[in-house]
């Protein structure tokens, strides 16, 4: 995946209430939420596959672990990074 400058600009504006919605739409369980963080399991086949959404848009490193996330999404459902943060932007933000 090759990340551009404009999807750098597009993943700080994913908030984690859309992200956090937009893996339990897409069959994600979490599995445990502490301050600050969740943790989400997906199972593939035989694969197990295992995130951390941080919950707090204001860490230092918010984009970073956004980016995280993105490449953990590319490789479960075998489609683009572009693709996928488009329907990151369409997911509600309601819970």
């Amino acid at each position: 995946m090759e990340i551009t400058t404009l999807d750098v600009k597009n993943i700080g504006y994913i908030s984690s209430v859309k992200l956090c919605n937009y893996l339990e739409q897409h069959g994600w369980v979490k599995k445990r939420q502490a301050e600050g963080i969740s943790v989400w399991t997906y199972k593939k086949g035989k694969e197990l596959f295992g995130i951390f959404v941080p919950l707090n848009e204001n860490f230092v490193d918010y984009n970073n672990r956004i980016v995280e996330v993105l490449y953990t999404l590319e490789k479960v459902e075998n489609r683009p990074f572009a693709k996928i943060l488009e329907s990151l932007h369409s997911v509600s933000s309601l819970d």
